[in-house]
């Protein structure tokens, strides 16, 4: 399951970096679904910031903010807040409400990314 999941990822930045973005969606679908199902869902997360990615480069915000959610929910429930990742994804979520015009949705959302990111420098000081 795993090699397969390898291939529909792999395939799926490809289409993405090559342009070609409708196929990626399908690809980065599809991947999503083979990470479902695979035990322990070690994939799930990196699925669905691809697939996220893809919808925002397709100008698909509101596609892209709840694919966004569940894999911040997962990182956090997996593995804590705080993450840098996490970060990431908090810019990323306030991107799209900034691309739809809801700036008070994106405020709190850079707010924590900066928080994240300010507590990761003070770690590694």
């Amino acid at each position: 399951m795993a090699n397969k999941w390898e291939k529909l990822n792999r395939k799926a930045i490809e289409l993405m970096k090559s342009g070609e973005y409708a196929m990626a969606l399908e690809t980065a679908r599809e991947a999503v679904s083979a990470a479902r199902r695979q035990k322990g869902k070690p994939n799930l997360f990196v699925s669905l910031n691809n697939l996220g990615e893809i919808c925002m480069l397709m100008g698909r915000a509101t596609e892209a903010i709840p694919v966004f959610e569940q894999a911040l929910e997962l990182s956090v429930r997996e593995h804590g807040p705080d993450r840098i990742e996490q970060a990431e994804l908090f810019v990323s979520l306030a991107e799209l409400h900034v691309s739809m015009g809801q700036h008070a949705n994106a405020e709190p959302l850079l707010e924590r990314a900066v928080f994240i990111q300010e507590k990761k420098r003070a770690n590694d000081s």
